[in-house]
């Protein structure tokens, strides 16, 4: 919970709780990016393979079901999650819940 929702930046005020340093963290990215390549020569397939998209477990899930605003989805597995998207509305809960975004699908977009 480094990143400020609002800005979609690391949190000053956090790093400083945490003693971390921004040099030490990746810069934030949209979830779809140029990543680099991965380059493996012993395995065909992963020879210059681009890396252009990253999603956590839980947002894959929501962008997979194409869930809208508004809509919620429950994902089992290992755990149980359910999950709101209020659109770009950021909402943080009264009752202990995490906010935090679900996904942006290119640099200029919508987060």
């Amino acid at each position: 919970m480094l990143m400020n929702l609002k800005t979609l930046q690391w949190d000053e005020t956090m790093l400083n709780i945490f003693e971390l340093k921004i040099e030490n963290l990746p810069v934030i990215k949209s979830c779809c990016y140029d990543f680099g390549n991965i380059n493996i020569p012993e395995l065909d397939y992963l020879t210059n393979c681009k890396v252009t998209c990253i999603l956590g477990d839980q947002q894959s899930a929501t962008l997979g079901q194409f869930c809208l605003e508004g809509e919620a989805k429950c994902t089992y597995g290992t755990g149980a999650f359910m999950l709101l998207n209020t659109g770009e509305n950021i909402i943080y809960s009264k009752n202990g819940l995490l906010t935090t975004l679900s996904f942006q699908l290119g640099e200029n977009e919508k987060v």
